[in-house]
């Protein structure tokens, strides 16, 4: 629970650090700019599809929303970066310390819980380059490239992990045939029909 001293300004710092921008080294090459708020809520629904619900709790769920919140102090530094220059476990440190100063929990989860949030991560990433890469951007396909290096390590959480990402990755070769299948679902066209057949409830 957020710390009751001064709550509705560490509600608004809550608020602010959402508001980071992800991607700024990319930002010449990616159309979409992405928050961090927009990031850990699309990453919430990903864990809801992919953990068993024997894993899926509350501090999962805490865990992923706040898991960049601290970007607003530390930047978003690259996994090469923090390796190459021996900082992961400080920067760790002064995530830790961003969370505690916010009032917020430092929340621990298990390995395998860790590594259903890394597989969220990583299914969002994607997301967000595919939705780049339909819009006409190709330089999304580099980025792409880049998560099938590292994303093979969630093959083995469950199959609906990589069935995720193979659908994803027919957008590469067939961009119609997957647009064809997101038309298929698209909520507001089963909207539309229903009020074309009457059912729908009058506005107002």
């Amino acid at each position: 629970m957020i710390s009751d001293s001064r709550i509705a300004q560490r509600l608004l710092q809550i608020s602010l650090n959402g508001k980071v921008t992800r991607w700024h080294t990319e930002a010449g090459q990616l159309n979409e700019v992405q928050t961090i708020a927009q990031h850990s809520f699309n990453m919430v629904f990903i864990l809801h599809a992919i953990t068993p619900e024997t894993l899926l709790d509350y501090n999962l769920v805490m865990a992923c929303l706040q898991h960049d919140m601290a970007e607003r102090v530390t930047s978003d530094i690259s996994k090469v970066a923090k390796i190459h220059l021996g900082v992961e476990n400080k920067l760790k440190e002064l995530e830790n310390r961003v969370i505690k100063e916010m009032g917020l929990l430092d929340i621990n989860v298990s390995s395998l819980k860790k590594e259903y949030l890394d597989a969220a991560d990583m299914i969002e990433l994607q997301l967000h380059l595919t939705d780049e890469l339909l819009k006409g951007n190709d330089y999304a396909k580099i980025f792409i490239d880049r998560v099938k290096k590292i994303r093979r390590k969630a093959y083995h959480l469950n199959g609906r992990t990589k069935k995720i990402f193979d659908e994803l990755d027919s957008a590469l070769t067939d961009k119609e045939g997957f647009l064809r299948r997101l038309q298929e679902i698209d909520f507001w066209q089963s909207i539309k029909s229903v009020e074309l057949q009457g059912d729908a409830v009058p506005s107002g």
